[in-house]
């Protein structure tokens, strides 16, 4: 079910998320010491309520937003995509467990992905901001054992309450080829980044200048051909400027790569759109964080468009 019929990566997604800091919002979420009587608001009756909530929002409103009815009523209008004017129903998620403040979902990596920012989003707008969730995400083949995959996005999860503010996702999973360092994940983001910066700026960028769907690969002489291997070749260079410490190199490497990917035979749009690719990616590429962002979008990118076999 990842991806489309023909394209996206085959691999089993794996969500373990929980509210952040419950137990400090329950001691002292409702005390205001700026108040003559900062405990006014410290009833039973609030704290009843508050829980009473969040445990209709985890264990009810999850599973509607699992089904694609993130609002309360059979509507998907308001259910987040990855992809520009994809309205496919969502309903492929399995709830392993949801309830108390956290959850365990396993389905399609691609719509579940869409899922944990419809639960961020709707928890924020229960909470007004107030509670944040972090999360891991995992990704794994079917074959794999479902007890290593809780414990691996269980660490990924970890990983993400280690954020100064929490409010954090990991992505994919953790690097193995680090010489026996402790395992890294450069994919962990505080969810408003992962939104605005990396899918909705990123990820979205490249769709438009790209001749790519959710389908794959399509024909348009208004975009820039794709061609996977030079963008495998792009994604590996833009690995080697987020780990290493001295990255001149691996952007000269980069920008020597990106002159090579330039279209021929091509329409004048389809030149335009190179340059604007080249200019992006090189405006991308000037700080570690922004080829952080970069490096997270086209994996989403290649991870969608991989070709089924």
């Amino acid at each position: 079910m990842s991806g489309s019929d023909t394209v996206g990566i085959q691999r089993l997604g794996v969500l373990r998320a929980d509210v952040d800091n419950l137990g400090a919002a329950f001691i002292g979420g409702f005390i205001n010491h700026t108040k003559e009587n900062p405990f006014h608001f410290n009833t039973f009756s609030r704290y009843a309520d508050l829980s009473r909530s969040l445990s209709m929002f985890f264990k009810v409103g999850v599973n509607k937003i699992v089904s694609g009815n993130s609002n309360g009523i059979e509507d998907i209008r308001d259910t987040y995509h990855l992809w520009s004017q994809d309205n496919r129903k969502k309903g492929h998620i399995h709830v392993i467990y949801s309830g108390g403040d956290d959850v365990f979902l396993v389905g399609p990596w691609d719509e579940l992905l869409e899922v944990a920012v419809d639960i961020r989003k709707r928890l924020r707008d229960l909470t007004d901001g107030k509670l944040t969730i972090s999360a891991g995400l995992g990704m794994f083949p079917h074959s794999f054992p479902i007890t290593k995959m809780a414990e691996i996005t269980g660490e990924l999860e970890s990983v993400a309450k280690e954020m100064p503010t929490k409010d954090s996702i990991a992505l994919f999973g953790f690097d193995t080829s680090n010489l026996g360092q402790k395992p890294t994940c450069h994919h962990v983001y505080q969810w408003d980044q992962l939104i605005d910066k990396v899918l909705d700026g990123k990820f979205k960028m490249l769709q438009s200048l790209l001749a790519v769907s959710r389908d794959g690969v399509i024909s348009d002489t208004s975009r820039m051909p794709f061609m996977r291997s030079s963008m495998y070749r792009i994604m590996e260079l833009l690995e080697e400027i987020v780990k290493e410490n001295s990255d001149t190199i691996h952007k000269a490497r980069l920008l020597y790569s990106l002159s090579r990917v330039e279209p021929e035979r091509a329409t004048e749009q389809q030149k335009e759109a190179y340059r604007k690719f080249v200019a992006t990616m090189y405006d991308w590429i000037q700080t570690k964080e922004t080829t952080r962002e970069a490096l997270t979008a086209i994996h989403l990118l290649i991870y969608s468009l991989r070709e089924k076999v």
